[in-house]
């Protein structure tokens, strides 16, 4: 889980230019600041490096909602 955590850190900070250190499996994204045109970049992003499928994914609130969709 670690690992994609640091993913999805680096996809935060990398693509959307977020500062994500403090980043937990808890925080929320809206507490991270991203607007729906961020959700959608964080999700085509993760879908690219995880190369899974996220198209059908229910409401992601949460880092966690995340990490539970990706192999």
């Amino acid at each position: 889980m670690d690992d994609k955590l640091q993913e999805i850190r680096a996809i935060l900070e990398d693509v959307l230019a977020i500062d994500a250190s403090g980043l937990t499996q808890d925080s929320s994204f809206e507490s991270l600041g991203l607007d729906s045109l961020d959700s959608i970049e964080l999700i085509v992003e993760a879908e690219e490096r995880f190369n899974v499928d996220l198209s059908d994914a229910p409401a992601l609130l949460t880092v966690a909602d995340l990490l539970d969709l990706l192999p």
